[in-house]
């Protein structure tokens, strides 16, 4: 499988549906995560070994914002935090976090 140059639209975030309205996004690019928290830019490194999904530290810029926004943003970043088993379910991108709740994104 492989991520590289492909973009998406976070819809669930670890078992939460996102806000529509707050564009939460994440592209995959030579080893690097890049997109919209919901506020913030964010950019970061990742590495995909067969299905399991590995995202470095993530850096941001630090604006504020809404309350549900940010509080949207951090539930992201915290999630990317975490290890996942990554599958393509349809044209949705589904991570399986080691928690065991599970992010959906859409292609865009």
């Amino acid at each position: 499988m492989t991520l590289d140059g492909t973009e998406w639209r976070v819809v669930v975030v670890a078992g939460e549906p996102t806000d529509p309205d707050v564009a939460t996004t994440i592209r995959f690019d030579a080893g690097h995560v890049s997109g919209r928290g919901g506020v913030n830019r964010y950019r970061g490194s990742f590495d995909l070994h067969g299905d399991e999904l590995t995202v470095g530290p993530v850096m941001s810029t630090m604006m504020a914002g809404p309350e549900p926004a940010m509080a949207q943003e951090a539930h992201w970043f915290r999630a990317l935090g975490s290890p996942s088993t990554v599958e393509h379910v349809g044209t949705a991108l589904v991570l399986r976090h080691d928690d065991g709740t599970v992010s959906r994104l859409e292609p865009t």
